[in-house]
């Protein structure tokens, strides 16, 4: 069966414009960044309305693949399309999960223990330069499928996690 997906122009115009209203209000947020299609549709956004307000933080691990590596360095040396970091400042965290004996004893909730891992480094640094919002992009169709390294109703600190859907 083949979906459409497709949705007329004002309909996707009124998205664009839901979600620019919600990151204002958030005021001063951080976005989660790979340079993957999700992080870079948001940082685009978040360039073009809140450019003063918003901090892009990518993390440097021994587990990223190769592909985002690649997309982030593109996204860096501004060899995208869309310019580097979108114009939009940069924070580069190196972390390592394999230190953690929660991901190193590679058992059935290491995917979880190293995105919790990553996400809390995210959230702490951001915080700790005035950025009390930290958004990543994740897709809606992916909500029902099996990934191991998220728990959907929780965020890094076990609180109830907020998703907002638009596309």
């Amino acid at each position: 069966m083949i979906l459409d997906t497709t949705a007329p122009a004002e309909e996707l115009q009124d998205k664009l414009s839901a979600l620019e209203q919600l990151l204002l209000a958030y005021g001063r947020v951080a976005i989660g960044f790979s340079g993957g299609v999700d992080s870079s549709f948001l940082a685009a956004v978040c360039a073009r309305v809140m450019p003063t307000n918003t901090l892009l933080v990518h993390l440097t691990t021994p587990l990223i693949g190769t592909p985002e590596q690649a997309s982030f360095e593109q996204s860096v040396d501004g060899q995208a399309n869309e310019g580097p970091h979108f114009k939009l400042p940069v924070l580069n965290l190196s972390v390592d999960q394999l230190q953690l004996p929660q991901v190193a004893c590679n058992d059935a909730n290491r995917c979880y223990h190293c995105k919790h891992a990553g996400f809390t480094a995210i959230v702490n640094h951001a915080k700790s330069l005035g950025f009390p919002t930290v958004i990543d992009g994740s897709n809606a169709s992916d909500r029902g499928d099996y990934r191991p390294g998220t728990v959907p109703d929780q965020d890094c600190a076990g609180n109830p996690r907020r998703r907002e859907e638009y596309w």
